[in-house]
């Protein structure tokens, strides 16, 4: 498992490059990883962490 140090610049890393989130993604999905998925979208959650206006995004 990755430090939350690690997950907060990869957060802040897809922040500025939205791009590159979709493309991970999309490359993880190609590659079948459940765990690698996993630890992409815990760093996207970072993303909205604090957010106002976020109240009930996980019943989405």
């Amino acid at each position: 498992m990755r430090s939350r140090s690690h997950d907060i610049a990869m957060a802040e890393l897809y922040r500025s490059d939205p791009a590159l989130a979709v493309e991970v993604i999309n490359s993880i999905l190609a590659d079948g990883d459940p765990g690698e998925l996993a630890s992409v979208l815990r760093q996207l959650a970072l993303l909205f962490e604090g957010m106002e206006g976020c109240d009930g995004i996980e019943n989405a």
